[in-house]
């Protein structure tokens, strides 16, 4: 009976969910997040806590815009209460599937996102976490971009607005071997420290 109780619970909620205006409200949201306006294609629901988004894409602003950002799947999970209560507006952690982002100018951090967004009273609370990522540098000349596939990391919040950071994944492009890094980002304060080690690296003027 318990189990029967649950399982119309969790359709009730997820039909309540996923529809229109919420699809819509969370566009504009993750939109506002990535300073791009953002198209979702389907939002479920899991038991406790989390909700998946699927085929997340960024479409950028004007004819051609300096990001192109596409997502296979985004898992975002809550606290329990605030789930419970539909605040949806910080996660607790954000999971990245396949993301895939295009930079056609170097650019910092802080500019490609409005972390401001997601500040608490304690600061930055959410997680990040990506496996299966990829990003796509721009070369100095035509034919000499590097591309950085098979990424996965984490962001992980420390004190105030403070994240520390870890990734590791491999070289493609005008350049190959593998690299793997981290140190701190804080992105309300626009400041950036990181150590990057770079293994059998070659091409692109590596040697």
């Amino acid at each position: 009976l318990l189990s029967g109780v649950c399982f119309q619970f969790y359709r009730f909620v997820n039909a309540r969910i996923a529809t229109s205006d919420f699809k819509a409200a969370v566009e504009t949201q993750i939109g506002a997040l990535l300073k791009a306006p953002v198209r979702v294609n389907r939002i479920t629901i899991g038991l406790l806590r989390h909700i998946s988004l699927s085929g997340v894409e960024v479409k950028p602003k004007g004819r051609k815009g300096p990001i192109r950002l596409g997502v296979k799947r985004v898992v975002v999970r809550y606290d329990l209460v605030d789930f419970l209560k539909q605040n949806f507006r910080i996660p607790a952690q954000v999971f990245l599937s396949s993301p895939r982002l295009t930079l056609d100018a170097f650019q910092a951090p802080h500019s490609l996102f409005d972390f401001t967004l997601l500040r608490t009273k304690r600061g930055v609370v959410t997680r990040f976490e990506f496996e299966e990522g990829q990003i796509e540098l721009p070369g100095l000349r035509p034919g000499e971009g590097i591309r950085l596939a098979a990424l996965e990391g984490k962001l992980t919040p420390k004190q105030g607005d403070l994240f520390d950071v870890r990734f590791k994944g491999r070289l493609g492009g005008a350049a190959s071997g593998s690299g793997s890094g981290g140190g701190e980002f804080a992105p309300v304060r626009k400041t950036y420290r990181l150590e990057i080690a770079l293994d059998r690296v070659a091409g692109a003027g590596f040697g």
